[in-house]
């Protein structure tokens, strides 16, 4: 697995994507390795499953640590170089690309007779923090995932429409983890942080200008008895984050990156989760969201239109129109005053999610596609 910063996931929806489909390979049988940069994973001994106190094994699956350049640009992808040259020359039978900058190398290990896989998880030449030269080479990244790799995987099927070589692409969604437990103790750290259970909003994601969630402190000044717990922090948008805390108002209540058995709380506990994002893949915080059974608001964009509308006649979350500041004030206040009735539509998100999104059914259809590139039977 190459383009991910690493796993443990600490934060990031393609790391909670690579550990969690690894985990699963791992238990079909399959032998994984994770490529992972060392600042993201310098917390890693914080984690009670790694099988080896150096840090080798995570959840069955082998952590190979490298060095990148760290910065806006450079950090991915070359990070994404030199996984790429340790992969051309080890004995993998599939080496898989997670995100299209990292893809602009998968060349690499085809020189050496490598199988490649390339899952797109997001358009991200759309995203605002990037100038005009990066986005010509997301652009040509998104077209070596497509065109280069033995077959590439969305996890959007709205992705499929930007794809000319439809034989090569095929939609597999993203996952989502079972609701961790919480208790007594994450509820007392929501209220230690200002926020009564029932009472407040909930953001989850990176604090990026395309995610919006300015727009949620702006609306959330104007909403009575209510507070916006926002769980995130900056990804090389640290200009942003800041501009972000400094104009916020006190019901903004900003808690850094949050995991586990406190998130789980997070989500349970929140009225109401809103993503007002202009630019997204498949979100993993969309879909945590509904498996905990809360009611969810999000931006009309088509990506998470396929979430809340599978289809014409299934409504499992409410929309309001992207970047209509006006329109998000009206459907949050709408949802507020109709929380008992949303309840419904949030069980049966809940249900839906369960049945279309689980980490094993996602593995073995990716195994499946590992299967075909290497023209193999599934016995084998």
């Amino acid at each position: 697995m190459i383009g991910q910063k690493g796993i443990p996931a600490i934060y990031g929806g393609v790391e909670r994507h690579v550990e969690n489909l690894s985990a699963e390979l791992v238990r079909l049988g399959h032998e994984v390795t994770v490529y992972c940069r060392p600042y993201y994973c310098r917390n890693m001994s914080d984690f009670s499953n790694l099988e080896h106190p150096t840090g080798c094994r995570y959840r069955g699956v082998k952590l190979v640590m490298l060095p990148s350049i760290r910065t806006k640009h450079l950090d991915a992808i070359s990070h994404s170089i030199l996984a790429s040259l340790a992969a051309g020359l080890s004995d993998f039978d599939i080496v898989h690309f997670h995100g299209i900058g990292p893809s602009l190398v998968n060349i690499l290990p085809k020189l050496t007779g490598k199988k490649v896989v390339s899952t797109i998880h997001a358009l991200d030449y759309r995203q605002k923090k990037w100038g005009k030269v990066a986005r010509l080479f997301l652009k040509l990244g998104f077209r070596l995932a497509s065109k280069r790799s033995d077959r590439a995987i969305c996890v959007s099927n709205t992705f499929l429409e930007n794809i000319k070589s439809k034989e090569r692409a095929i939609y597999i969604p993203n996952g989502v983890d079972e609701p961790s437990a919480w208790g007594i103790r994450e509820k007392s750290w929501l209220r230690e942080n200002g926020l009564d259970p029932g009472r407040y909003l909930l953001f989850v994601g990176r604090l990026i200008e395309d995610k919006r969630c300015h727009l949620l402190c702006r609306a959330i000044e104007q909403i009575e008895g209510y507070k916006l717990a926002i769980a995130g922090q900056a990804c090389f948008t640290d200009d942003y984050a800041v501009r972000l805390k400094n104009t916020a108002g006190p019901k903004s209540v900003f808690l850094g990156n949050v995991t586990g058995s406190k998130l789980s709380a997070l989500y349970s506990n929140s009225a109401l989760f809103v993503l007002p994002s202009i630019v997204e893949g498949a979100s993993i915080a969309v879909l945590e969201a509904m498996s905990h059974g809360v009611p969810v608001l999000v931006s009309d964009i088509p990506e998470n239109i396929q979430l809340v509308r599978p289809s014409e006649n299934r409504k499992l979350g409410l929309l309001f129109r992207s970047s209509d500041d006006s329109h998000l004030l009206q459907m949050i206040n709408y949802a507020i005053s109709r929380r008992e009735k949303l309840i419904g539509m949030a069980r049966n998100a809940k249900i839906h999610v369960s049945e279309n999104y689980s980490w094993p059914e996602i593995a073995r259809k990716t195994q499946d596609v590992y299967y075909e590139v290497l023209n193999r039977p599934r016995n084998d």
